[in-house]
């Protein structure tokens, strides 16, 4: 059992491990809170067991989000952390190295980037290969859009009927969404990031 030093409201969490080095790891646990906030904390993996609880220390806070954050997601190398929220925006962090709580960190809005786009709250993010963006995002207003790596919105997705959509999963050159209306789309990156550059109209159905 692992117990954080303070109760908040969490509405979203992923965990990693990540090796320091050939016998020690970390477990990082990305948290979104319902106070705006990402929490990040890091734990020696080598002192958590069935048979012990461990209490955390105070957590880096990121701040920069204006709402709930809803979805958060560590990059494939586990070095950045993607978030999106009700606030209609996704941003990009940093894993925070230093120690947990420190002022520095915490009392600044600490993103990458943000991305603006969505015309309702944003549900879902997923990271992508390089080749087809950073990231995709999905959410209320029924649209899945793509972002590069500067936080510009390269491409946006609409099929799904009524609002809503929940979960995205990435697959080398796919992508799947399903949403509120029961449908899971299949999309061709490909050819979605083609449109882009050739300048076209990308709202449009791939599946």
């Amino acid at each position: 059992e692992i117990r954080a030093p303070t109760v908040t409201t969490l509405y979203a969490m992923e965990f990693l491990v990540d090796a320091v080095d050939a016998e020690r790891r970390l477990l990082w646990i990305a948290a979104g809170t319902a106070f705006k906030e990402l929490h990040v904390w890091s734990f020696p993996v080598e002192r958590v067991n069935d048979d012990s609880s461990a209490r955390l220390q105070e957590p880096s806070r990121l701040k920069g989000h204006l709402g709930v954050v809803c979805r958060a997601k560590w990059s494939p190398d586990g070095r950045r952390i993607a978030t999106v929220s009700d606030d209609r925006t996704v941003r990009l962090w940093e894993r925070p190295e230093g120690q947990a709580g420190d002022a520095d960190a915490t009392e600044k809005d600490a993103s990458l980037w943000v991305g603006w786009g969505h015309t309702g709250r944003v549900w879902d993010v997923v990271w992508l290969s390089k080749a087809f963006g950073e990231v995709a995002t999905a959410g209320e207003d029924r649209s899945v859009r793509i972002w590069d790596g500067a936080g510009r919105c390269i491409s946006a997705l609409v099929a799904h009927r009524g609002i809503s959509i929940w979960r995205l999963a990435s697959a080398g050159s796919f992508l799947f969404s399903g949403g509120n209306d029961g449908d899971v789309k299949q999309w061709s990156l490909e050819t979605a990031i083609s449109h882009a550059r050739a300048g076209e109209e990308s709202e449009q159905q791939l599946h």
